[in-house]
């Protein structure tokens, strides 16, 4: 009877350890996280990893993405991603074999570094004819594109860098700018890129008073100072 009930007990063991149930790192997990027994196995059923590499998986999301309540996973098959979705969000999971390599929350990267999305490359540029004064010659062309107040505040060096060196750079436009709603913005004049001035714009995006400056450094990057 004992050498049934032992027989028994391996059976339901090797059962278990089977199925994924238990990792050397579920314990751990299971205490501090109480999402973690309701979401592990979809995780790990969508994307095919071993339960171990579902942990780290787990961990990834969880601890470097903001994951913090159950979550479903769905693979993208379009897109070669993994939807990740609790609550009202829904996170865009790339991985690297069995390892998460990038996360997105909408177009931002959150993992493994937070790089916001650049909506300066969203727009296509409208260009428009530069006139002399009496409107009947053509002296050049100018581009711009327009965007909100909002989004004029957030702009980073690294968007305005990435802005000039594809759109401004070497387009012989006599000028590129950057207008909000309320006409205030950045001016390429020149189009050159080594500086780009901030502050009221006409309805043609070029410069009717400086609040201050744009300044480009020998490494690519802007700094900004106010007039």
């Amino acid at each position: 009877m004992k050498k049934i009930s032992s027989v028994f007990m391996l059976l339901i063991c090797l059962l278990l350890c089977s199925c994924g149930s238990t990792t050397p790192k579920s314990a751990e997990l299971t205490e501090k996280y109480d999402f973690y027994k309701s979401s592990i196995s979809g995780l790990k059923t969508a994307t095919g990893v071993t339960a171990e590499e579902a942990d780290e998986i787990f961990i990834t999301l969880a601890s470097d993405c903001g994951v913090d309540s159950f979550f479903t996973v769905s693979k993208n098959t379009s897109g070669g991603f993994y939807n990740v979705n609790y609550g009202f969000n829904t996170l865009k999971v790339y991985l690297d074999g069995v390892s998460v390599s990038q996360v997105f929350d909408g177009k931002d990267q959150i993992y493994p570094e937070a790089i916001p999305h650049n909506f300066l490359m969203d727009f296509e540029p409208t260009t428009k004819d530069v006139m002399n004064g009496s409107g009947d010659t053509v002296l050049g062309q100018y581009a711009f594109i327009r965007i909100t107040d909002d989004n004029l505040e957030k702009i980073t060096s690294e968007m305005l860098r990435e802005f000039a060196d594809n759109v401004v750079a070497n387009s012989g436009y006599n000028w590129v700018s950057i207008i909000t709603y309320s006409d205030t913005g950045i001016c390429f004049s020149g189009s050159d890129v080594s500086s780009a001035i901030y502050g009221k714009l006409d309805k043609d995006g070029s410069v009717l008073e400086s609040y201050g400056l744009w300044v480009r450094d020998e490494n690519g990057n802007y700094s900004y100072t106010e007039s």
